[in-house]
């Protein structure tokens, strides 16, 4: 949304839950990217509900709904240096309220922790954050040498020519 949405600490978390289906964000940056949606869309979306996210008041289909972009960028660093961007694009973030019973809305995936949750320091990407990248790990280094304590993880975009569910 062209915005940050971290209060400055330095170290967030990324932690991968496919089993939810959304993404959850620590409660200042909730509230930080709440205020950044209302200041894009005014009166036309609604973030006033702990227990739904932002939504429209319009079917994620709608000719109506509007066209500004709303995607979810964050840039990844690992141990090394090294540093990657993922984007969650307006297609994905856009979930219909009816298919989690909340009738007929758009609403945007992501959500806040409840307030009294202890991991505020981290951001849950849900399979919304699945939708466009593969996830890879591996134990290799582990069972190569015993000794070497650590799983290797990698992000990368999914090839849109090549769906290995189909495959």
């Amino acid at each position: 949304m062209g915005a940050s949405l971290q209060d400055g600490t330095p170290d967030i978390n990324f932690l991968l839950q496919p089993q939810l289906a959304m993404m959850y964000l620590p409660e200042g940056d909730y509230n930080r990217f709440t205020s950044k949606a209302k200041d894009i869309f005014k009166n036309d979306i609604k973030c006033d509900s702990a227990l739904t996210p932002c939504y429209f008041d319009l079917k994620c289909d709608d000719a109506k709904l509007p066209s500004a972009d709303i995607s979810f960028k964050m840039t990844l660093s690992d141990t090394n240096g090294g540093k990657r961007d993922i984007e969650i694009p307006k297609k994905d973030l856009l979930v219909d309220g009816s298919a989690l019973g909340k009738g007929p809305i758009c609403m945007l995936g992501i959500y806040k922790y409840p307030t009294g949750s202890g991991d505020q320091k981290a951001y849950y990407g849900g399979s919304l954050f699945m939708q466009d990248y593969y996830v890879t790990m591996t134990m290799d280094p582990w069972e190569k040498d015993n000794s070497t304590k650590y799983l290797l993880m990698g992000i990368g975009p999914k090839n849109p020519n090549a769906d290995l569910g189909k495959m």
